[in-house]
């Protein structure tokens, strides 16, 4: 029998996907698998949001391996593993894959929030904000899978861009906190209107 859901507000898997991938519980890390393909499939199900056919995974992620849905099987062991307590976000059946989200929250949604509310700047967003998205994801000779994470790349760049060049208008901010993150948004290709 599957582990109960979370069912607390504040009982949520934390994913930081700025910089380097990182997860967190009740203010502990949580172990991340070896294999970069295996945190690639987490990556790729958390931000697309919906089920993903079993073929297509294997079509995505496993260029010529000798049984693909045998590899991917063993990734989702992995990733089930890696979830701790939250494993049961993960739903596999015969034909699909998904990644139930309600009790997942990436540094992404806290940057979305942020832009939306526009309230106070937090430090420790700001400057995970300054790092360059899904840092180490990158896998060799998977063309399908390059496309999506480019793509993926360019949307959380502006983002980012956006959310820099919000915080650099901060007044409490010092000259030079301003013009960093001025110059990182603007290095992201945020144009200020003139």
């Amino acid at each position: 029998m599957p582990a109960p859901a979370a069912t607390s507000s504040n009982d949520r898997l934390e994913v930081r996907l700025l910089g380097e991938l990182a997860l967190a519980h009740d203010g502990g890390a949580l172990p991340l698998p070896a294999s970069r393909k295996t945190r690639a499939i987490f990556v790729y199900l958390l931000l697309t949001g919906k089920p993903a056919r079993r073929e297509r995974l294997c079509e995505i992620f496993f260029d010529i391996p000798d049984d693909p849905r045998a590899a991917l099987r063993w990734s989702l062991s992995k990733i089930r593993t890696m979830l701790g307590p939250f494993a049961d976000a993960l739903e596999a059946d015969r034909a699909r894959v998904s990644l139930r989200t309600e009790h997942i929250r990436t540094d992404l949604d806290r940057l979305r929030e942020a832009l939306d509310g526009g309230g106070e700047a937090d430090p420790a967003l700001t400057e995970a904000a300054m790092e360059p998205p899904l840092a180490d994801f990158d896998l060799s000779s998977l063309d399908t899978y390059a496309a999506w994470l480019a793509a993926e790349r360019a949307e959380i760049d502006r983002l980012r861009a956006l959310y820099l060049a919000r915080v650099a208008q901060a007044p409490a901010l010092t000259p030079e906190s301003r013009q960093r993150y001025a110059a990182e948004a603007e290095t992201l290709g945020f144009c200020p209107l003139p």
